[in-house]
Parts: C-alpha cells; structure tokens; sequence
C-alpha cells in the first residue's frame, strides 16, 4: 500500500495519529472553556484591620477569632449572565459542617445552607457615580451611611441565611411606611397595607439581592449576582462600597421594638464580651458601628470614617465607595479636613466651598408642629423646595420617629 511503502509505518498509523490530534484538539477546547472569566477588578484592602474604628473585640467564642472578618480582597469577574463577585479573607473561611446553634443545639448547616456561617458581605453599588443621585441608607443595623459622593443604585448583601434576611428586610421597610402613614393619616387600613407590601416587593426587587449560588473554597468566597439585578455585567468605573459585619444566624423573624434598633442579620456591638456581640477597648464609645472591616486602599481611612459620627445630632458614620479604575473622588473624611489642613488653607476651603453637609444638618432646626404628622410634612416640603437635601431629611425623620 502506498501509505505503508511511503512511510514504514503499519497502514493504521496515519488514522492512529489523527485521532490522537483530535483528542487532544477536542481536550484543549473542553479547558479553555472552563477557563475562569477575565477579572474586571481587585480591590485590595489591609491586612489586620478586622476591628472597625479601631476599637472592636471579637466575641467570646472559639468559632471566630481575629482574622476570621478581616477582608484582604474584592473582586468581580463577568461571564454570560452575571458576575462572580469574590471576597477574600486572612483566615480560612469557617464552614457550618459540625457547628451547631447555640440555642437549641440544632446542626448548623440546616440553617446556613451556602457552606459560610460567620459574616455578612454588604456591597452598594453606585452605577452613575452623579453625588447624592442615589440612596445613602445602609442595611439596618449598620449604624453608617454611604457618603453622597457614592450613593447607591444597588445593594448586594451576601448573607448566611438569605430567604430569612429578605423577609425579615421586607416586614422592617414595611413597618416604616406603616409608622409613616399612619403618622400622617391616623391609621393605616387593609387596603393600604397591601399597597405598602406591593411597594416594598417592588424596592426589594430593584434594589437589593441576596446570592443562593455561591461557592467557598480555603480563604475565598464567590457569589453570583445576575445581570438582570445589575442591569449589566460589573463595571470598573462603578464604586463599590464594601462592609464586613459578623453574622447572627439564629435571628429569628421578630423585630425589634423600635425600627431604629432592628439588625439585619449582624452581630451588635456592646460592652462586656458574649457570644452575641462584639465587645470594646477601653473605654470605647458603645455606639459606634458594629462594622469589622471596611474595604478601603488608603491606609486609616477606615478608622477615620468609622468614627466619624455624632449620636446627639443623629449622623451616622459616613463611607464612600472605592472605583476601581482609580477615578478621583474628591472626598475627604470630616475628621482628615478638620486636621490635616494647615489654618490658611482650611480658611480658604471654608470661605470658598460651599456648606458641608454636616453644618447644613446642624443649621436646620427640626420643625415644630401639633403632631408628628405636621412634622413630617413640615420636613417634606423642605426637601421638595431644595432646603434640605435627602440625607438631612433622612436624618431628621429618623429622629422624629424615633421619638414618636
């Protein structure tokens, strides 16, 4: 046969050779697809600051030790659908198999069924990047909010328990407007509570997920969020503001009394050490946020920010979101202005920069009237005339609920 005389080789070593190319043709193509997704960002934060303002003890129990809550990175990867976000962390991350709830005894992984237990992951998302276009609330119980400068389109809370966290999310927002209506009105009927209820569904939907499909591996965790909620794949010129709080998997659906001092699923902040909270240094203001790290590049800017807050004019610690294709935010902790300027400079700012929010907060009084409903409509209608800006009037209506 030709092919034998031509070559030496026995007739059946050319279809040897080919199907050997085609194995090993079809083996390259099966790895490349299963090749992980480009990286569009990594933020990286630093390491060994798992105490929020400086302050923070971890609980007093085995299961979460220091380096357990300390964030060392965030990333985003996009592929046909959505995005893996990823978080890494200094510690190996702790899995529920084996662990047990303290109440109850009950196996661990019953409750918190996506392979992590300890900690909850908030991620706002500034989309626009136009301050003060979007919203600057946080979740509940994170006693911060997201700088004007960042404000959020979406939120992304990765939770131990995320059907339980947007239910319990859902009846919170509901017993708001709840409060708010029947301030105004005197009461709230059945027809107005299903209103409410259709609102709330609809906020929840467009503004805030909660990952199912996630996988941890050693020190990092994935999770997908689909491009549905995104309105696209991730983008390096969006801000992301990133929040580590210890996880309370055995909350239950109850709420607590007053919408002011509902927590979303993390772990408070007191003095003393249990198991349930996060004890202080020293003598450590108690009511600084419960938030363990903060996923910021510039070294003690977290400790700044976390601390910057006023309890007595009811202004929460405030945190501005890092873009990762490194476009300049021209924000400054109140704190860094107040000390790192030399005087002239600082008089200059002042004279030529308009009021800072927190001198416009403090200037505005809280206005007066025969009862809250006048109050909260006084406020309305400072905010629709420009005279108050939406956090001023978030702040404000916070207060006046809070003592209704």
């Amino acid at each position: 046969m030709p092919g034998a005389a031509g070559s030496g080789l026995p007739p059946s070593s050319d279809s040897g050779i080919m199907r050997f190319m085609r194995a090993t043709l079809l083996l390259l193509l099966l790895i490349s697809c299963q090749l992980p997704a480009a990286t569009v960002f990594e933020i990286r934060d630093p390491v060994g600051d798992d105490h929020g303002s400086g302050d923070l003890l971890y609980p007093n129990r085995g299961d979460l030790q220091p380096g357990d809550l300390d964030i060392v990175s965030f990333a985003a990867e996009n592929e046909a659908g959505g995005t893996w976000f990823q978080a890494e962390f200094r510690n190996p991350i702790r899995t529920p198999q084996s662990e047990v709830t303290e109440v109850g005894q009950v196996p661990m992984p019953r409750l918190a069924r996506n392979g992590f237990y300890s900690f909850n992951i908030d991620i706002y998302i500034d989309q626009d990047l136009e301050p003060g276009s979007g919203l600057t609330e946080a979740l509940p119980g994170r006693k911060v909010r997201i700088d004007a400068a960042t404000a959020w389109e979406k939120t992304v809370l990765l939770t131990p328990r995320p059907d339980i966290a947007r239910s319990m999310l859902a009846s919170h927002l509901e017993r708001i407007r709840e409060q708010e209506l029947r301030a105004e009105q005197g009461r709230v009927t059945g027809d107005d509570r299903e209103r409410i209820a259709a609102a709330v569904e609809q906020t929840l939907t467009e503004r805030y997920f909660m990952p199912n499909r996630v996988r941890v591996r050693r020190r990092v965790i994935r999770f997908f969020v689909p491009e549905e909620f995104l309105g696209g794949p991730a983008s390096r010129d969006w801000a992301y503001t990133v929040l580590i709080t210890g996880a309370e998997v055995e909350q239950t659906t109850r709420l607590a009394t007053a919408p002011e001092n509902f927590l979303l699923m993390n772990l408070p902040v007191e003095r003393g050490l249990n198991f349930r909270n996060f004890g202080l240094r020293g003598d450590a203001d108690a009511d600084q946020p419960p938030v363990v790290d903060y996923v910021m590049p510039r070294a003690g800017w977290q400790r700044i920010r976390l601390s910057d807050y006023n309890v007595a004019r009811g202004l929460y610690a405030s945190v501005v979101g890092t873009v990762p294709s490194g476009r300049p935010l021209d924000v400054k902790p109140r704190a860094y202005e107040d000390t790192a300027q030399p005087p002239a400079a600082e008089e200059r700012s002042r004279a030529e920069a308009p009021p800072r929010e927190a001198d416009r907060g403090e200037a505005e009084p809280i206005p007066t009237g025969d009862s809250l409903a006048d109050q909260l409509r006084a406020i309305r209608e400072l905010r629709d005339q420009g005279l108050l800006t939406e956090e001023e009037y978030q702040t404000i209506r916070r207060r006046l609920l809070a003592e209704y």
